[in-house]
């Protein structure tokens, strides 16, 4: 882990569109990926031009996550001009993990030039659930007197 006691980020106010920044203690946090989750299709809402090479951010229909929900981009491409790269949420304060969170854009890779269209598929999300793991190893001695960690 870095030596920095803190982190920046940065993120777009929604309000006055300036960069702003906050800082948070630099700290790597253990978790659970459940093996539950759903698929969600992410499909743009507008039309928009792309260039091939070129990433672009795309107005999609809103997705809500629930509490403890992180996605992961489906690494198969669904969409023939390029691949989606994730749910983006740069404008306005970061969002915490622990409450209920909407994307309504997403940015996409475009592999060839090309015009997508609202109503199109860009790509799937995997929302899976992730749990915190507890802070202190568990220490449980078995029916024979042997420690299971």
């Amino acid at each position: 882990m870095s030596p920095r006691q803190k982190v920046i980020v940065k993120y777009l106010s929604k309000r006055s569109s300036e960069i702003r920044r906050l800082e948070f203690p630099n700290q790597a946090i253990e978790y659970i990926i459940s093996t539950a989750g759903r698929w969600i299709n992410v499909v743009a809402n507008e039309s928009i031009e792309v260039k091939a090479g070129q990433p672009v951010v795309v107005k999609i229909d809103p997705i809500h996550l629930n509490p403890k929900e992180i996605t992961l981009t489906c690494p198969v491409s669904r969409h023939a001009l390029g691949m989606l790269l994730g749910l983006y949420g740069s404008e306005g304060k970061p969002q915490p993990i622990e409450d209920s969170r909407v994307y309504d854009k997403a940015i996409f890779l475009a592999i060839r030039d090309g015009v997508i269209e609202d109503g199109d598929m860009l790509g799937i999300i995997n929302a899976v659930v992730v749990y915190a793991v507890l802070e202190k190893q568990i220490i449980r001695v078995d029916h024979f007197g042997s420690v299971i960690c």
